[in-house]
Formats: C-alpha cells, sequence, structure tokens
C-alpha cells in the first residue's frame, strides 16, 4: 500500500516502522526522529526528502492507515485488547506479589514485556496508572492476608501500641523502637526487658514464613522510619499488618542488640582487669626490688657457706637470721609469691571479685535468652542449663556438669572443702559463652547476628540434588581431593614464579632475622604536593563563601526547588506561607542531630515551634526525602561541567569517621581517630559526577571493603542505572549489565567469570543480531557454493571460552567461523577472539553493520579494527539493515 502512495509516503512508513522496532510504539509527530535516522532512510529508499511533503504527510490522515497496516503486516498488537492488558496484570500482580520492586522497575519490566510480544506501547501515563492500581491492590491483598492471622486479642494490644501510656512522653510502640544506648549492667538488664516487653505483645504465635521476605522487608521498614502519628493515619488493615511484620522483627533486632550490649560489657571487664594487673605490677615494683635485693643477699650467704669444708647448718641458719630477721623473711617470700603470680590466676582471681556486678544481669540473661549449641557447644549448653535451674534456688552443686571446665578454672572452681563455688562456676560459664557466642559455638535462633550460621547451608538430600550444580557453577570439581590438589599445584607455581622473579624486584628482598628469612618490602616515598596544587587548594579556599548551614540550605533550595517535594501526608498543597523555610529547619535540626528548640525563632512565623512540629510529624518522612535527594541529583546532572566530571556509572566507596558525644552501642573505639571517646564511619557511594547516592554508618572504624553495595530502594533519578534481571542461558549464573569502556552495555556475571565454560553473553540476542549472522551465514554459504558440506549456529568451543555465530564446515573438513559485530569493541579484545579461532585452525569472517553518516569517524576504533583484519588477512564483510529487508552483508 505504501508504494502506491509515492515516494515520501514510503519514506513515511520506513520511518514509522524502524521507529516501531526500535522504541516499540509510533510516535505523535511520525517525522521527529533524529536527522541521521531521516538521512540514512532515505538513502535507502532512494528518496531526497522534501520539507513540503513532509509537512503534508506529518498533517495528513494517511500516516493512521500506515500504522493499522504496519500492525496487521507484521504482527503487532494493541494494548487496548483484553487478553493484552490482562496478562500484563497477571504479570504484574505476580512480581508484586513476591518482590517489593519500585514503579519505575515495574514500569521499564511492563515495558520489555509487551515489547517482546509484539504490543504496540501505550502512553507512559497509561502504564504508571496500572501499576500503581495492581501495586496498589497487591498490597491490599497481602495486608488483608496478614491481618487474617491475627485474634481480637493480638489485634486489640498491637493497637494499644500507638497510644500513649499515663505519665509517658512517648507511645509503647516508639518505646519498643528505642535502642540501648548504655553499656552497663543496667543496661543490658534495660536491653532484655525490651526484649520481654515486645514478646509480651503476643504475636510470637503468628507464623509469617510464607509471605514473600523482601514484601515483609518493606513493611518493617514503614515500621521502624515512620512516626507515630503517621502510623496512626493508615487505615486499619494496613496499620495492624505494618506493626505485625515490626514487632515480628523486632525481637531478633531487640536481642541483637542485647547482645551487642554483653558483648560490649564483658570485652569492657576483661579489659578493666588487664588494666589492673598492669597497673599493680608497676606499683608493685618498688616491693619486688626490695625482695630481689633480700632473696641476692641470701643467695650469696649460701653459696659463701658451701665454699667452707664443714657445713654447720644452725651456724648458717644463725647467719641469716642475723641477716635477716624472720618477718622479713616471710614478707619477703609472700611478696615473691604475690608478684610472680601466674597471669591467669590473677585474671580469675579479679574476675571473682566482680561476681556481684555480674550477678546484676545474669539472671535476667538466663531467663531472656534461649542458647543453643553445636557439637562443639554441647558441654557449655549443658552448664548454661544447669546454672539457670540455680537461679534464686539452693540445690545441690556437686551434680554440676563441669565438662566445659579448661586448665585454668580447674583449680578455682573448688574450695579448699573440695565444694564447687557458685561464684567461680558462674563467672567460668559466663567467660566461655562470652568466647563461644564470638566462635558460633553457642548461638540464639531468634537472633539475625548471634544466629546458627549453618542456618543457610544445605544439607542431606538437598544438597545432594544440587552438588553438581552448585559446583558446575562455580567451577569446582565435586570431589574435594581434586579442588585441593589444584590448589596445591597453584601454590607451588606461584611461589615458583616468585621466586624466579624476585631477585629482579627492586623494592623488595630477603633478609636474615634473628636466624629467620623474612620478606622485606621497600616503602614507597611519599611525593611532595606540587606548588600548583598547593596554590589550587588556596584558590578554592578563597572562592568558597563562609555562609552558615541554613543560608546554605534555602540557597540550594533557591537552585532546585527541593523543598517542594516534601508534601504534607493528605497530598494536599498546603496554604502556608515560607513553608520551604520550615522543611529546612526541620531537616537541619535532625541532620544535626539537635533537637527543634535550636532553630525555633518565635519572631518568625515559619520557625516558631508549633509550626516545625506540624511541619516534622506532616511533611518530612521516607518518600519526601527520596523525592527531594532525587531533584537535587536530576538538577545536578544539568550542569555544564558535568561530563568533564564522569558520565555517573563509575563509584568510588570511601568512610568518613565521626566522634559520637552521646551514649551508644553502636560506637567503637579507635584512638587514632577518636581519641578517649568513641565514633563511627559513615560509608559514603559517590558517582565520578560526585553525586552521593548511598550511605551506611558502620561502629568504629571498620574496613570499607567488607561492605556490600546494598539495593537501593526508593525513588530513583534519571542517572541511575535501570535494573533488570538476566541469567546465564549456559550455566544459570546471574549476569549484570555493565558500561564497557567505548560506552557501550555488556552483560558480565555477578561472580567469577570461570564459572561460565562459555563467553559471557546474555540471556537473549536482539532480533537485529540474528537477522545479521543468518544472512552472513547464508552470503557466504553462496560464496563456497557446493564446497559446504554443513551450516550450524551458535557452536559452542569450551576450550576456548567461545560461541561462535555460525561455523561453515567444507568438504575438506576446514571451518570458517562467523562473528556478527553489531556494538563497538576494542582492538584488543578483537584481536584477542580473532587469535583464539586462528590458533585452532578456524578461519573467522567478521561482520560489522554499515554505520550511518557521522558515526563512523576517520582513524576511529571501527577503522582500527577493520584495518587490523584486512592487514591479517581475513575477510570482513559489511552489512546494510532497510526497512523491508533483512541484514544482507556485502562484499
Amino acid at each position: 500500500m505504501a508504494s502506491k502512495k509515492g515516494k515520501h509516503n514510503r519514506l513515511g512508513y520506513a520511518l514509522q516502522l524502524t521507529t516501531l522496532r526500535f522504541l516499540g510504539t509510533f510516535l505523535l509527530n511520525p517525522l521527529d526522529v533524529p536527522p541521521n535516522v531521516l538521512r540514512f532512510v532515505a538513502r535507502q529508499l532512494g528518496v531526497q526528502a522534501k520539507q513540503v511533503k513532509l509537512d503534508r504527510y506529518r498533517q495528513g490522515e494517511t500516516k493512521w492507515d500506515h500504522q493499522r497496516d504496519i500492525g496487521q503486516t507484521y504482527g503487532y498488537r494493541v494494548f487496548s485488547e483484553p487478553a493484552v492488558w490482562i496478562g500484563l496484570i497477571r504479570f504484574l500482580m505476580a512480581r508484586t506479589h513476591l518482590q517489593a520492586e519500585s514503579p519505575s522497575l515495574l514500569l521499564d519490566r511492563a515495558t520489555a514485556r509487551l515489547y517482546e510480544h509484539n504490543i504496540i506501547l501505550p502512553g507512559v501515563t497509561t502504564l504508571s496508572r496500572l501499576i500503581a492500581r495492581v501495586q496498589e491492590r497487591s498490597e491490599t491483598q497481602l495486608c488483608d492476608r496478614l491481618v487474617a492471622l491475627l485474634s481480637p486479642e493480638q489485634r486489640e494490644r498491637l493497637v494499644t501500641l500507638l497510644s500513649v501510656p499515663e505519665r509517658a512522653k512517648v507511645s509503647s510502640f516508639e518505646q519498643l523502637r528505642q535502642a540501648p544506648i548504655s553499656i552497663s549492667a543496667q543496661g543490658l538488664v534495660g536491653a532484655l526487658k525490651r526484649v520481654e516487653r515486645i514478646r509480651q505483645v503476643g504475636v510470637r504465635t503468628v507464623n509469617l514464613r510464607s509471605f514473600p521476605t523482601q514484601r515483609l522487608d518493606t513493611l518493617s521498614r514503614i515500621g521502624l522510619g515512620s512516626k507515630t502519628q503517621t502510623l496512626r493515619r493508615l487505615t486499619s488493615s494496613r496499620q495492624l499488618a505494618v506493626l505485625l511484620v515490626t514487632v515480628s522483627r523486632l525481637e531478633a533486632s531487640a536481642l541483637d542488640d542485647a547482645l551487642t550490649v554483653l558483648d560490649s560489657l564483658l570485652t569492657d571487664v576483661f579489659n578493666r582487669i588487664e588494666r589492673q594487673d598492669t597497673e599493680q605490677k608497676l606499683a608493685s615494683l618498688p616491693s619486688l626490688e626490695e625482695a630481689a635485693r633480700s632473696q641476692n643477699q641470701l643467695t650469696r650467704l649460701f653459696l659463701e657457706h658451701l665454699k667452707t669444708e664443714q657445713h654447720d647448718f644452725d651456724a648458717f641458719s644463725q647467719q641469716v637470721l642475723t641477716l635477716v630477721s624472720k618477718d622479713v623473711l616471710e614478707r619477703t617470700v609472700q611478696a615473691i609469691a604475690e608478684l610472680t603470680q601466674p597471669t591467669a590466676d590473677r585474671h580469675i582471681e579479679q574476675l571473682l571479685a566482680r561476681y556481684s556486678y555480674v550477678q546484676q544481669f545474669v539472671p535476667t540473661l538466663l531467663h531472656t535468652v534461649g542458647f543453643e549449641a553445636n557439637r562443639s557447644g554441647q558441654p557449655l549448653l549443658a552448664a548454661i542449663n544447669a546454672l539457670r535451674t540455680l537461679e534464686r534456688r539452693k540445690k545441690d552443686l556437686s551434680s554440676l556438669p563441669t565438662d566445659w571446665i579448661t586448665g585454668r578454672w580447674g583449680k578455682h572452681l573448688r574450695s579448699a572443702a573440695g565444694e564447687v563455688q557458685r561464684s567461680a562456676y558462674t563467672l567460668g560459664v559466663l567467660e566461655q559463652l562470652h568466647l563461644s557466642l564470638k566462635r558460633r559455638d553457642l548461638y540464639v535462633p531468634a537472633s539475625d547476628k548471634f544466629n546458627d550460621p549453618r542456618l543457610r547451608l544445605l544439607s542431606g538430600p538437598r544438597w545432594a540434588d544440587l552438588k553438581v550444580e552448585v559446583c558446575r557453577s562455580l567451577d569446582l570439581d565435586p570431589d574435594p581431593a581434586v579442588v585441593l590438589a589444584r590448589l596445591e599445584r597453584q601454590l607451588d607455581e606461584t611461589y615458583h614464579l616468585l621466586a624466579e622473579r624476585l631477585p629482579e624486584n627492586a623494592s623488595a628482598s630477603i633478609e636474615e632475622v634473628d636466624g629467620k628469612s623474612r620478606l622485606v618490602l621497600q616503602l614507597d616515598e611519599a611525593q611532595d604536593e606540587p606548588p600548583s596544587l598547593r596554590q589550587l587548594h588556596k584558590d578554592v579556599a578563597a572562592r568558597l563563601p563562609r555562609i552558615d548551614l541554613p543560608d546554605l540550605l534555602l540557597e540550594v533550595h533557591r537552585w532546585t526547588g527541593f523543598a517542594d517535594e516534601f508534601q504534607h501526608l493528605s497530598e494536599r498543597r498546603s496554604r502556608v506561607e515560607h513553608l520551604p523555610m520550615s522543611v529546612c529547619a526541620v531537616l537541619l535540626s535532625e541532620a544535626c542531630n539537635v533537637s527543634l528548640d535550636a532553630v525555633v525563632q518565635p519572631e518568625r512565623e515559619a520557625l516558631r515551634s508549633s509550626r516545625l512540629s506540624w511541619v516534622s510529624q506532616n511533611y518530612v518522612r521516607a518518600e519526601t526525602i527520596a523525592a527531594a535527594n532525587a531533584r537535587l541529583v536530576n538538577f545536578q546532572s544539568t550542569l555544564p561541567d558535568l561530563p568533564a566530571w564522569g558520565q555517573g556509572y563509575v563509584a568510588s566507596v570511601d568512610g568518613l569517621r565521626f566522634r559520637v558525644p552521646v551514649k551508644s552501642i553502636y560506637s567503637g573505639q579507635n584512638p587514632k581517630y577518636f581519641g578517649v571517646g568513641s565514633g563511627v564511619t559513615y560509608v559514603n557511594f559517590v558517582a565520578d559526577q560526585f553525586t552521593s547516592f548511598h550511605g551506611i554508618v558502620v561502629p568504629g572504624t571498620l574496613r570499607d571493603s567488607p561492605l556490600d553495595m546494598p539495593t537501593l530502594k526508593g525513588k530513583r533519578s534519571k542517572a541511575d542505572i535501570k535494573a533488570q534481571t538476566w541469567h546465564c542461558k549456559f550455566c544459570g549464573v546471574p549476569m549484570t549489565p555493565r558500561m564497557g569502556p567505548l560506552r557501550a552495555w555488556y552483560f558480565a556475571h555477578q561472580r567469577d567469570a570461570s564459572a561460565c565454560p562459555f563467553e559471557v553473553e546474555s540471556e537473549k540476542e536482539s532480533p537485529r543480531h540474528q537477522e545479521l549472522k543468518h544472512a552472513a551465514a547464508e552470503a557466504l554459504r553462496r560464496h563456497f557454493k557446493d564446497d559446504v558440506a554443513s551450516v550450524e549456529y551458535e557452536v559452542r568451543f569450551p576450550h576456548l571460552r567461545r560461541i561462535a555465530d555460525a561455523v561453515i564446515t567444507l568438504k575438506d573438513g576446514a571451518r570458517v567461523a562467523v562473528e556478527a559485530q553489531l556494538s563497538p569493541l576494542t582492538l584488543d579484545l578483537l584481536q584477542e577472539r580473532t587469535n583464539s579461532y586462528v590458533r585452532d585452525d578456524i578461519e573467522i569472517v567478521w561482520v560489522f553493520e554499515e554505520r550511518a553518516e557521522g558515526d563512523l569517524k576517520p582513524g576511529g576504533l571501527w577503522d582500527a579494527c577493520r584495518a587490523w583484519l584486512l592487514e591479517e588477512g581475513h575477510v570482513v564483510l559489511t552489512a546494510r539493515f532497510t526497512a523491508q529487508q533483512s541484514a544482507l552483508p556485502l562484499p
């Protein structure tokens, strides 16, 4: 039909078909395509585009006829068909039932699904509203299912948590959320009582294992991060569901907090004992010197007496008593015995002196925390259970289990009469409990941090069924002996290689120290900052204005309008004046960890206490903060100097360390950074465009490298890479899209690439690539004519770790591999792939796509790849795509 409408109608037809193939939908203006595309399609059709005729096509009705004809000819369907949108709704319901994905990610998945099934994409608003309705319906169903598990008594207790008890300042739910802050016996008791209060809510019997973990995590984050006023405004079913999941998760979190306090408390007790022991040693040095002098005199007198011919003991004793009195001798012996006492014995004696302090929390600890143990911890677990039965009871101690006792505790456990001492038994069990918790010989099933490390390991028939598959995905032999032999061989080869290269390495040497050979590495000398860098620091510091933080926030709002993203809970526009100033004041108080009183100014309406409290309760919440952050990131992406910094695809992680002046169980000590105080490390994730897109807080000064990149949730900015799910079709390992050195996407295994026996590639290949490789193979078949024995596609070469797009086998046994390449690749990578085939006596033919004008720059990588292939004597074909034909290689 298009050929009868004139050249420009054919051009419009081709442009609409091209748009549909690439975008999955028709443009409102069919000619609103890049100029390069318009020129490329016009040149293929042999049409000289004229603006007058193009405007006539744009304004006429022919474009609508072409759209219907294209849909019927190429098998495209419209979204309004019931089977299409019902199928999409089922797909979205299945995803929202299992995972908590953001609306933008669901929009990406829905678009990809419609595109794969040849559905003409509707408008973004249509899909967004459909996704919002599906998410709301899925969330309602989840909440209703959770509420159905509750009894009327449980519902009443959960709702009561949001009320404020008499003589209390905050609600009961807020009290349960407050973590302990004091590392002391009273703080530990309070943390354990918090666990008991959470259990008294009575939702431990509700089984949530059948619900998707991600969906429950979302409800838990709402419960932990929202204010009580916000939770009161939720609908009844959603409110009960949030409280149920949050309280269920709070028990594990509260146990983690209590055990963290226990670990820090016992560590502090043991450290104090060591410091006290060191101080006592230093204080006893004068007594030790005096005792040593007395012993030296007695020793010299004894040696002189041995030189005499007659050894008269009575005369010797009289000389000794004349030199040193008996009382002085007894004090000297006692002093030396005390000063030379073994360190382990002194440690236990000082620990026994703190029994009354430990007894403040041991009964509550044993009553609240349920310990379990592996095989190594069973003797200690029996002692803990026996000790639990002793609390507040008089019982015979002779039957207590003693299998856990080590050598140092053996002589301190019993008195002179042979009876077991309760204080020594309790402290010995407590010390071993502290060590066993760190080794995980003891664990707490209800805890997240201190639970059984074997909990997520497969065993028995399940491991036997998956062993071969898991080992194959990790490139490991199921037989451990084979793996160990391989590692032994690698270690031996590496050692010999290091030994051979060591004489040539000027930065490393072997030196003999105390009769032992040690590797000594030469330290790199620090380079002085050049004068230009020091001058740059001064220039930058001079240009930075000295302003207060409130002025900085207001100025940034004037640039970006980020405070406008803070909307009321009712989603209605507020009529109050100077609302951004109030929002900035609340943000400043929370960011600086100060109360609202610090930013209150009664003379200003926007900064009065009542206004700020109202804004804090109704405007500042997780979703509005995420929206404001996205506004800031999007504004920064418009800066003209941004491309000089980077493209936003590379990120770095660094730790910023801060002292914590208040009590906190999550702050750690490090004299290098915090002196005598404690602090935390704020791990910040920064893109190469200097955009901070995530941050987490860790105690003390832990290394940044062990921290995994968390999954970012919530509203994303335009700079975020849209995530999709991909798996390798050969090994099943998850894959991640990454940006290559040529700003082109490629797929990489999330684990070591050696886990896959073939080349890294995506789960699916595009129809354009399929057309290209088939057309190239057919062209080569016609070239070789009767000499072709077979043509195969997707041929695997495991020893090369390559998958050829096509392989043509000739009758004389020669093989020709076809590699169709649509995206640009580096010259090094092209040479590596080519040489791997040549080494296996396989001729290779590369097929490139003909580039549009402006895409192929002289001297670029495409020219370099072609030049190298032709220089090495390889065949290079060029493919041309048209709107109505497949890819046809041209010589």
